[in-house]
């Protein structure tokens, strides 16, 4: 009888062992699906350990203060549509009103992102900026978008978040992911309701990145070229409406 009784609870516990197994496979499954759905998202996940990295201190190559003196290779102040902005799948909204180019997503969990049909292919060294401001305070990010090729929709996106007083340079892929590329705080970004300039100079393999007349951060990457591209601008999420004005984009030495 107490050979049985032995045998009866090594069994129990056996049971018990073997459901806890399948219970943590299960788990395992769930919080796996549940990765790949994050990941999977449109609007791009912030990487903490990137946001950790200490600020740059990096020195221009460009002077801000005689820039206005350089030709321009293009410029829009919006006063109506003679460069016919707009891009998406219906998705999103443009249009010029009061002197500024609106964008707005109008699907929640979507970007936007508005680029115009008459603006010029870039293909030297160039310094863009132009002023963004929102109608709303958000902490959802905005930004520029530029080294970007329609064929395969490769960009990137240089965006600001006035909550958080963060940047970020983020790369979009031909295979529709993203890369972080630098996430840092800078106190040159105005809070809401003030309009922030961005700029950003391209030169090559390299490119500069400018808020509010200040420079705030540099990249280099070997194998590209970061003045070729379209550009446009960009609103992460529906929920506000972007407006842009005074674009402006020089023609820099290399």
């Amino acid at each position: 009888m107490y050979e049985l009784q032995k045998k009866h609870v090594n069994y129990v516990l056996e049971v018990v062992v073997a459901i806890g197994y399948i219970l943590f496979f299960c788990l395992l499954i769930i919080v796996s699906s549940m990765f790949y759905q994050l990941n999977s998202v449109h609007i791009p996940v912030i990487n903490p350990l990137v946001t950790s990295l200490p600020p740059a201190t990096p020195t221009p190559h460009i002077s801000l203060s005689s820039i206005a003196s350089v030709p321009k290779i293009f410029e829009d102040d919006f006063s109506y549509d003679q460069n016919q902005w707009g891009y998406g799948d219906g998705t999103s909204y443009h249009d010029i009103k009061n002197g500024k180019l609106i964008v707005e997503s109008l699907k929640q969990g979507n970007y936007a992102i508005a680029a115009c049909k008459l603006c010029p292919f870039l293909s030297e060294p160039y310094y863009l900026e132009a002023d963004l401001s929102t109608d709303m305070a958000t902490d959802e990010d905005f930004g520029i978008v530029f080294n970007h090729f329609y064929s395969d929709d490769n960009f990137y996106l240089f965006q600001i978040n006035v909550e958080s007083k963060k940047y970020y340079l983020y790369h979009h892929t031909s295979s529709g992911t993203w890369s972080l590329v630098m996430a840092r705080e800078s106190e040159q970004i105005k809070s809401f309701p003030a309009s922030n300039t961005l700029g950003i100079y391209a030169n090559v393999n390299s490119a500069e990145f400018y808020i509010n007349g200040k420079i705030v951060d540099s990249y280099e990457e070997s194998d590209n070229s970061f003045s070729n591209g379209y550009f446009g601008f960009y609103t992460n999420d529906s929920g506000f409406k972007l407006a842009v004005d005074n674009l402006t984009i020089y023609k820099a030495a290399r």
